[in-house]
C-alpha cells in the first residue's frame, strides 16, 4: 500500500509539472501572437494527450496537422514522462507556423519525422506495421475540395493495426445517440457554454452529426 501511495503521488506530481510546463508554452505563444489567451488548446487538453501516451505507450504517434506545434510538444513531453522511444510523424502541407513558434518556445525537432505533403496524398499503410502500437491524432479539418476526414476514414482507419487509438481535435463528446432533435439540445447545453463570446457574437454549427 505504501509503494502504491508513492507511485500515485509521483504520477500526480508529474501531471502537475506537465500542466505547468504546458501552461507556460501557451502563455508565451499567446503573448507573441497578441492574444488575450489561446483558445485553440488548453493546458488540460494537451495534458490529456500526455496522459494518453503514458497509458497506451505507443510505438508510433502520427499527427495530421501541426500548426504551431503545441500538440507536437505534448508528444515529446509524453515520451520523456513515459520513458518510451515512440517515433513521432508529423504530416502537414507546411510547417512554417511550427518553425516560427520555435523562436518563442524552443523545441528539439531532431527526433520528429516531418512529411511536408498533402494529407490526401498520404499512403498511411507505409507509416506503420501491423505490429506497431499507434496513436493517430487528427488535427486537420475539411476545406473546400479537401475532404480530409473522408480520406482518413476510408484510408487511414482500415490500415491501422489492431493496437491503436484515434484522437480527433477538437470535438465535443456526447454519450447519447445524436439525432436531428438532440443535436440542437446538446449544442445549447454543452457547446454554447464554451464559445468565446469575446471573439464570436454569432455561431453556427455544421451537420457533422449526420
Amino acid at each position: 500500500l505504501k509503494d502504491m501511495q508513492i507511485e500515485l503521488f509521483d504520477d500526480f506530481g508529474m501531471e502537475i509539472d506537465s500542466l505547468n510546463e504546458i501552461r507556460g508554452w501557451i502563455e508565451k505563444l499567446a503573448s507573441s501572437q497578441k492574444r488575450l489567451y489561446y483558445r485553440d488548446q488548453s493546458p488540460e487538453s494537451l495534458s490529456a494527450l500526455v496522459n494518453l501516451v503514458c497509458r497506451h505507450k505507443p510505438s508510433k504517434i502520427v499527427e495530421l496537422g501541426t500548426l504551431s506545434g503545441l500538440s507536437l510538444r505534448a508528444w515529446l513531453l509524453a515520451k520523456k514522462n513515459a520513458q518510451i522511444d515512440a517515433e513521432i510523424i508529423a504530416i502537414d502541407r507546411s510547417f512554417k507556423s511550427l518553425l516560427g513558434s520555435c523562436a518563442v518556445v524552443p523545441i528539439e525537432l531532431s527526433k520528429v519525422r516531418f512529411l511536408e505533403q498533402d494529407i490526401l496524398k498520404t499512403d498511411f499503410g507505409r507509416l506503420w506495421s501491423q505490429e506497431d502500437r499507434v496513436i493517430l491524432y487528427v488535427d486537420a479539418h475539411d476545406t473546400p475540395n479537401a475532404p480530409i476526414m473522408a480520406h482518413v476514414l476510408n484510408n487511414a482507419v482500415p490500415a491501422l493495426p489492431r493496437s491503436h487509438v484515434i484522437a480527433v481535435d477538437d470535438l465535443w463528446y456526447c454519450s447519447e445517440h445524436v439525432s436531428e432533435r438532440s443535436v440542437s439540445e446538446f449544442f445549447n447545453r454543452v457547446v454554447a457554454k464554451e464559445i468565446d463570446y469575446l471573439g464570436c457574437f454569432e455561431g453556427n454549427y455544421a451537420p457533422y452529426w449526420k
